[in-house]
């Protein structure tokens, strides 16, 4: 039979899981970030209560490029458009319009991050002042079952 050795003060980092939910990704794995990118895109768009048409108005006045269409978002997701990436300014404008800030999530994972919004933030703070305290408190609880040191006479 196998020892459980683990230290029962240490924390169980997946635990916290249930108390910290994340979103679940929404772009697939496996493929080039361009393409799930532009999988993301479409799939922002697809959750928008609002039309295509619509977002691109709304993109357009946002950014005040009157001139941005429908047509420039289906390029934006069109993964056999390779040459038509979205540009920063207009991913923002869009996360904007369609409410889909998941998307940041997107571009998160491909640096090893995530992106915090709003409760999450505060929540995360709490978890992690959480572990220090946890921490603080196992090392006192070290120190104070340690004998007490005998003092030196230091007279001559």
């Amino acid at each position: 039979m196998a020892r459980d050795s683990r230290d029962p003060g240490t924390l169980d980092m997946f635990a916290a899981a249930d108390m910290y939910p994340v979103r679940a990704p929404r772009a697939p794995s496996g493929m080039s970030f361009d393409v799930r990118l532009k999988r993301a895109l479409s799939v922002a768009l697809k959750e928008c209560d609002s039309s295509r048409e619509v977002v691109a108005a709304e993109m357009a006045e946002y950014l005040d490029e009157p001139n941005f269409s429908r047509a420039m978002l289906d390029a934006y997701t069109a993964e056999s458009r390779e040459t038509h990436q979205i540009p920063t300014h207009r991913l923002i404008a869009l996360i904007k319009v369609t409410g889909a800030v998941w998307l940041l999530d997107v571009l998160a994972a491909e640096l090893g991050a995530v992106v915090m919004v709003g409760e999450e933030v505060r929540l995360a703070q709490l978890g992690y002042l959480e572990q220090q305290k946890a921490e603080i408190d196992r090392k006192l609880k070290r120190l104070k079952k340690l004998p007490a040191a005998k003092v030196r006479d230091r007279r001559p």
